[in-house]
């Protein structure tokens, strides 16, 4: 265990991620109400963990001999008193699961094994917005997991059937261009919020949302501009063909044609729904047409694209900076941005809600130890210019509108 705080506490960051105590760790152990081993995260600053922070938090519990994360969880889930239905949804006894690890990011999912070669994913959710969500999409014919539901003791707990899930996101599709299209307008259509990369599962040649919390909330358009101008929405995977001028424009045609083109199957679809559907008033409400949503929406991805690709400069400048030993442990938004976006496709997200703007920090650091000169800046926005223009010309087919 010791080990591991070291490691961890390695990566704290000052006022943002605190470090972990043996005590800490010694009460998630044996105290069986405590379901989560969460990060520490700051409830007044902006807190953003990496990969890093996730392996390691995880391997507090991973790391256990199998028996004991098995007996671990099982304690836990009679501590909530979700354990006989776990068991009934499972069709097994306790004896029958055999397995357990914690796959959560910033705090503990299990992921249990069954005699029978199944896995599942049971987590305590923050409301039950996953249920209408699985609703939603239903009638709209998008995917979403294999779900039960419960509410116990005034908490939500979901139990998932585990897929095969693979990390989206995180290197060139080219073929599934048009799927993140196709997520991308179904979550705006419905006004699904926190779209990043860890609450979607690839599978096979679909995206599948999972861990919804934010589901037609007024404020959710505030959000998507933010999401998207930190690297974490749909849209963003475009980062990958910025280098040449000709390729991305055809995907960005490609990625809009499929938004476009999911927007007119959304609105035939709402016309000929069936049921009193709670929801559905607030999407008849917000949007009159497909060409109204997508022009509306457009609106939004442009600037929000175009400020994530501003982003990349500083982004790999720090990762530069970094590579030649430059140490961040005076510099803690460096630090933390570094971690969180390295890996990762994401783009100093919310950096407009610190304090302390660290563009102009990474410039200085980069002249003065990276051995630039104040052109470089001017070129690469020189260069990024005709990126943008693309974004900018590229505007919208009417007939492809209704």
């Amino acid at each position: 265990m010791d080990k591991l705080i070291r490691a961890f506490n390695a990566l704290s960051i000052h006022n943002r991620i605190d470090p972990y105590f043996e005590e800490d760790i010694q009460f998630y152990y044996e105290n069986n109400a405590e379901f989560s081993l969460e990060l520490k995260r700051s409830k007044s600053e902006l807190a953003l963990y990496g990969n890093e922070h996730v392996r390691l938090r995880q391997a507090f519990f991973n790391e256990l001999p199998q028996e004991r994360r098995r007996h671990l969880c099982i304690e836990k889930l009679k501590s909530a008193n979700i354990l006989d239905w776990v068991l009934s949804s499972l069709a097994c006894n306790e004896a029958g699961i055999v397995n357990v690890t914690d796959i959560g990011k910033g705090r503990s999912i299990y992921k249990l094994e069954t005699a029978s070669n199944q896995s599942y994913v049971i987590k305590e959710k923050a409301n039950n917005q996953q249920q209408v969500f699985k609703e939603m999409a239903k009638q709209f014919s998008m995917p979403s997991p294999k779900s039960f539901f419960m509410k116990c003791n005034e908490k939500d707990w979901e139990l998932t059937e585990f897929l095969d899930e693979h990390e989206v996101f995180t290197e060139k599709k080219d073929a599934l261009v048009s799927i993140y299209a196709t997520s991308a307008a179904f979550g705006d259509f419905i006004d699904l919020g926190d779209r990043h990369f860890e609450n979607y599962i690839s599978s096979g040649h679909q995206l599948i949302a999972i861990d919804v919390s934010h589901l037609l909330e007024s404020d959710n358009e505030h959000w998507t501009r933010k999401y998207i101008a930190g690297g974490l929405y749909e849209a963003c995977i475009l980062q990958y063909y910025i280098e040449d001028e000709v390729n991305f424009k055809h995907y960005v045609e490609l990625f809009f044609k499929a938004y476009q083109t999911q927007a007119m199957n959304l609105f035939q679809m709402k016309t000929q729904l069936l049921g009193d559907f709670d929801w559905l008033s607030t999407l008849n409400n917000k949007w009159v047409s497909s060409q109204q949503f997508v022009e509306h929406m457009h609106a939004i991805y442009i600037p929000a694209l175009s400020e994530m690709f501003d982003r990349l400069t500083y982004k790999s400048l720090l990762r530069q900076l970094v590579d030649n030993n430059l140490g961040l442990e005076e510099y803690p938004e460096l630090k933390m941005y570094y971690l969180a976006d390295d890996s990762r496709i994401s783009t100093f997200f919310r950096v407009e809600d610190i304090s302390k703007d660290p563009f102009p920090l990474i410039r200085e650091l980069s002249l003065k130890y990276l051995g630039i000169s104040p052109q470089y800046f001017t070129d690469h926005a020189h260069s990024l210019s005709r990126i943008k223009s693309v974004l900018e010309n590229h505007w919208l087919k009417p007939s492809l509108a209704i």
